[in-house]
This record gives C-alpha cells, structure tokens and sequence, in this order.
C-alpha cells in the first residue's frame, strides 16, 4: 500500500501545477549551475577542473531531456509547435547555428595561428587561409556530428513513435 500510492485519480490541475513547479525547479538548477561557473571561472580562472561538475549538470539534464522526450513521441510534436509559431523553423536555425558556430572558431584559428606563427604580411595570409580551410572543415563536421546528428535521430524517431501512438 506504501509503495502503490492511491488507487484513485488525481486531479489534473494538481498534475498540471507539479508539472510547472518542476519545469520551475529545473530552470532554477541550470540558473545556478551557470552561476557556479561563472562565479568558479571568475575566482579560479579557465581551469576546466573547477566546472566540470556544473557543466556535466547541465549537458545531462539536457540530454536526458532529448532522450526522454523523442521516446515518449513528445519532441517532433514540439518541434513542429514551435515551427508554427516561428518566423524560421527549427532546422534552419540549427543549420544556421552550425555554420555560425564553425566559422566563429575557424576564424579565431586561422587569425590566432597567422598572428602568433606567421613571420611576415604573406605567409601571415598563407598561415590564415590554410589554418582556417582546415578549422572550418573539422568543426562544421564536429559540429554537426555532435548537434545536428542527435537532434535529426531524436526527431525521426520521435516522429515514427507518435505515429504508432497514434495508430494505437
């Protein structure tokens, strides 16, 4: 009896209530994961060892999120909500994301090697172009091996899961 709970229905507006509470409690925790870190970044520095337990934190409940959410045949669902709302939807952006986010770094590469190793105006652009073909190429395909592959699988298979839910 202690461990079946009651045999009667709850109350939807109970069930709703607790489940915006624990949306709450949930961005409360990534709120203070982030201020750990940056407070620990800020006293100690950049040293990756002083944030790896609030950085695991936040990667996991984001990951089990994305897990839970494409088995329960819920993340298509939302990302389609979302696509309606939105001027752009939801593959566009994190294709635009991955392409920002590659060249950002491909930039800084190229820049910090034809600056910091590069004797001379020409082999600074040499140093530049080769750094940055190369860093663009690696980390559009990092980056899209580590977002835009897992997001795709999560939705395909949230997608074919709502289906048979709804064959059901």
């Amino acid at each position: 009896m202690f461990f079946t709970g009651s045999k009667s229905g709850k109350d939807e507006r109970i069930i709703q209530m607790q489940n915006k509470i624990y949306r709450e409690l949930y961005w409360v925790v990534v709120f203070i994961c982030f201020l750990s870190m940056a407070i620990k970044i800020s006293v100690f520095g950049w040293g990756g060892v002083t944030i790896v337990t609030e950085f695991a934190i936040v990667l996991a409940c984001g990951i089990y999120y994305l897990i839970r959410s494409s088995y329960l045949g819920l993340f298509s669902d939302e990302v389609e909500t979302y696509n309606e709302k939105s001027k752009f939807s939801t593959d566009t952006k994190l294709v635009f994301f991955i392409g920002i986010a590659g060249v950002a770094l491909a930039l800084y590469m190229g820049i910090n090697s034809a600056v910091q190793y590069a004797e001379g105006t020409a082999q600074s652009w040499a140093y530049f172009g080769s750094v940055f073909l190369v860093s663009i190429v690696m980390y559009l395909g990092f980056f899209t091996f580590l977002i835009g592959i897992p997001y795709l699988l999560a939705k395909s298979n949230s997608k074919r899961i709502a289906n048979k839910n709804e064959e059901e």
